[in-house]
């Protein structure tokens, strides 16, 4: 199966997820505030399984098969409750 659009998709989300690491690296070197710092480095920790699931899906489509572990991989993290909200 051809997952050219999928591929395409999950580079760009990936790299909206790197983004927002960077940022929040950047906000921890900038802030002088405790309180503050901890809560970007919480975020920044929060964007790693997203990473890790993406590249999970890339790597399953570019052997041209479906992203299935990945999305199962994403549905355990759901499953785990916590913050839903967008950190990056």
């Amino acid at each position: 199966m051809n997952f050219a659009n999928e591929i395409i998709l999950a580079c760009e989300a990936g790299i909206k997820e790197l983004e927002a690491i960077k940022d929040y690296t950047e906000k921890i070197r900038a802030t002088l505030n405790a309180d503050m710092r901890k809560l970007y480095t919480n975020n920044r920790a929060d964007e790693l399984p997203h990473i890790q699931n993406l590249v999970v899906a890339l790597t399953e489509m570019l052997d041209g098969d479906e992203p299935t572990e990945a999305a199962r991989m994403d549905a355990d993290e759901d499953n785990k409750g916590g913050d839903s909200d967008d950190n990056g």
